[in-house]
This record gives structure tokens, C-alpha cells and sequence, in this order.
């Protein structure tokens, strides 16, 4: 217990000496880039939640689409022998739904990975960044450290 208190004694007494400014200074100048990476990293993990969200309405939608035209389609091949033909557009609307379902289903999933990808490179090369700044801190405090222990 009396080693913590001397570590915590010497902490406070560690960031008030002149080596310190060294700290402040760098940490002075990294602060502002730091937030802005900071805030660049949510603002990339709000963009691939709205993908999310918005790639399961669209696959929703499609498949309720297709379900519908998978109804239309049965329903109108089975209405041809009492329709004498007459319900050949039922099949036909149920079989365009179905290519639209289809084509929804390309496009969203297209479109989801294409934003997924840039969106995690710039995740990567945002994370990159921060942690180079992050690194010139630690190395300044590393050397608070060495100096004060020789």
C-alpha cells in the first residue's frame, strides 16, 4: 500500500515539473487530430449502422415483394384452365414482381458491400492515424519516465 501511495505521489508531482512541458506541449498538439479521428471513427460507424438498417428494410421489402409475386404467379398458372387465359397478366405481374425482387435483392447487397468496404478503409486509415499520434504521446511520456527514474 505505501509503494501505490508513493507511485500516486510521485504522479502528481511528475506532470509539475519542467520535463513535463514536453507532455504538454505535444499532447497540446495532438489533441485536436486525435478528436478529429476520433469523431471521423464515429461518424464512419453511424454511416455503416444507417447501411445496416437501411440494406434489412430493402431485403424486407424485396422479399415481401417476391413473395407476392410468387402468389400472383401460382394463383394465375392456376386460374388459366377457368379464365381460358384471361389470367395469364396475374402470372405475368407475378413473375415481373419476381424479377424485381430479384433485382432489389442484387443491387442492396451491391451497394451494401461496396459502402461496407469504403467505409472500413476509412475506419482503418482513420484508426491508422490516431494511434500514430497516440504513439508520439506514449513515446513523450516513456521519456518523462526515464528521466525521472535516472
Amino acid at each position: 500500500l505505501q509503494d501505490k501511495m508513493n507511485e500516486q505521489f510521485r504522479m502528481v508531482f511528475l506532470f509539475q515539473e519542467e520535463p513535463c512541458h514536453g507532455f504538454i506541449s505535444e499532447f497540446d498538439k495532438r489533441q485536436p487530430t486525435m478528436l478529429q479521428f476520433l469523431k471521423e471513427l464515429e461518424e464512419t460507424a453511424v454511416q455503416l449502422d444507417r447501411m445496416n438498417k437501411g440494406a434489412k428494410i430493402s431485403s424486407v421489402a424485396g422479399s415481401s415483394v417476391g413473395a407476392v409475386g410468387g402468389v400472383l404467379s401460382i394463383v394465375g398458372l392456376a386460374l388459366i384452365p377457368f379464365t381460358a387465359g384471361v389470367s395469364l397478366a396475374l402470372t405475368m405481374t407475378g413473375v415481373g414482381l419476381g424479377i424485381t425482387s430479384g433485382v432489389n435483392s442484387v443491387v442492396t447487397t451491391a451497394t451494401e458491400v461496396g459502402v461496407n468496404a469504403t467505409q472500413r478503409k476509412k475506419a482503418s486509415e482513420v484508426f491508422k492515424n490516431f494511434m500514430e499520434d497516440f504513439g508520439s504521446i506514449l513515446c513523450v511520456i516513456y521519456t518523462l519516465f526515464l528521466i525521472n527514474d535516472a
